[in-house]
């Protein structure tokens, strides 16, 4: 299994969940995701995590996974399950301040502007308004920013904002702008908003800004291999042709054509070859089905800043729901999962985020070391 964030997904950066089937109180997210990776390891799966997949392609007989670090996979069928990410309004001086005051997870940041006198939320619909009214217990004020003339979330959440005093709504406005401060702290100053109606332009000065715009489907690596409707999904046609029967559209299953030449056990270890393919038909320095990239391919398949706040998220997650029996455990994975996002940002150039990395690092110590195992009486 190939995940290029922190295992577990959502569920994984969600405070809590009270309607999974078999929590009558509800479980953290972060303890569910847990457990559902320990699940998986009594299996035998091999998980890989903060590895992101670049395409997916099939020869008719196997099917053939290359992974950002210029590893390939081989198998009879791979099932693509790869959710959506938080999507970006595209306005200028977004990326650079992911992070240092831009934000996608009001549960996991938000505690951390208690006492600022206003926060901003960029998004009219239901997951704008939900989070919006969560953060009203951190700060003065709220506001909600909507693009549209109205608010698109359900009646009931509506009229609670309106009826909360903290909260108040911006409609037909349009980001324009994200800003930095002025003191060279690399964090969020200003937001330059349009009025979309009158062409006026506004400045607001918030501690922070959440954004909660919708989600796009992380399909891009597909982009070639399957049909895509013109939102980015899987089309449904394609895999109802494509699939095997009874596969969920929400899980598409991507089969080579059967071979009856012969039959391979999936526990069966592969060799891989200099170029890091899995292939049994691997030669000691090249594959016979596939080429490594070159070291500039490599470095090209970098993590936006979006993918590597989320690592930095999920490291928090690790650390917020650890308790003693399992302290040591969330440790040593949000250390692994800050390790990696450190490094992705060193190689695309954002500071804000390698600086978000080195102080949770910090916070967390160094590695420990792994209690030694018990041994019986000498005979």
């Amino acid at each position: 299994m190939i995940d290029s964030k922190g295992l577990g997904g959502q569920a994984g950066v969600t405070e809590r969940l009270d309607n999974y089937p078999g929590f009558p109180e509800g479980i953290a997210g972060a303890e569910l995701a847990d457990r559902i990776v320990q699940q998986a390891q009594r299996y035998g799966v091999e998980m890989l995590q903060a590895v992101s997949v670049r395409s997916i392609s099939s020869d008719g007989e196997e099917v053939d996974v290359e992974t950002a670090t210029g590893d390939h996979y081989h198998a009879r069928a791979a099932l693509i399950a790869t959710g959506s990410s938080y999507r970006m309004t595209g306005a200028p001086g977004e990326d650079d301040l992911i992070g240092a005051g831009i934000h996608f997870c009001a549960t996991c940041d938000g505690p951390f502007y208690k006492g600022a006198s206003q926060l901003l939320v960029l998004g009219g619909g239901n997951s704008g308004l939900e989070e919006g009214l969560f953060l009203t217990q951190f700060v003065d004020k709220v506001t909600i920013v909507q693009r549209a003339d109205r608010l698109t979330a359900n009646k009931l959440l509506q009229d609670k904002v309106m009826m909360t005093p903290t909260m108040e709504v911006l409609l037909n406005r349009e980001v324009v702008e994200f800003r930095a401060k002025d003191d060279g702290s690399g964090k969020l100053g200003s937001v330059a908003l349009r009025n979309r109606e009158t062409g006026d332009t506004e400045e607001l000065h918030p501690a922070g800004a959440f954004v909660f715009i919708g989600l796009d489907p992380n399909t891009g690596f597909v982009k070639g291999s399957v049909d895509l409707d013109d939102r980015g999904l899987i089309s449904r046609t394609w895999v109802c042709r494509r699939a095997r029967p009874g596969c969920s559209p929400r899980a598409t299953c991507v089969r080579a054509r059967p071979s009856s030449s012969r039959r391979r056990s999936a526990k069966a270890p592969r060799p891989r070859s200099a170029s890091g393919c899995t292939s049994r038909r691997s030669t000691p320095g090249r594959c016979t089905r596939c080429e490594a990239p070159s070291r500039s391919d490599r470095r090209s398949a970098s993590m936006e800043p979006q993918e590597i706040f989320e690592l930095i998220i999920k490291a928090d997650e690790k650390l917020k729901y650890a308790h003693e029996d399992n302290a040591g455990l969330r440790r040593k994975q949000a250390r692994d999962l800050l390790v990696r996002a450190r490094e992705a940002a060193s190689e695309i150039g954002n500071e804000g985020l390698v600086q978000q990395a080195d102080t949770r690092l910090a916070d967390i110590g160094g590695p420990e070391e792994e209690p030694e195992a018990e041994t019986g009486p000498a005979s």
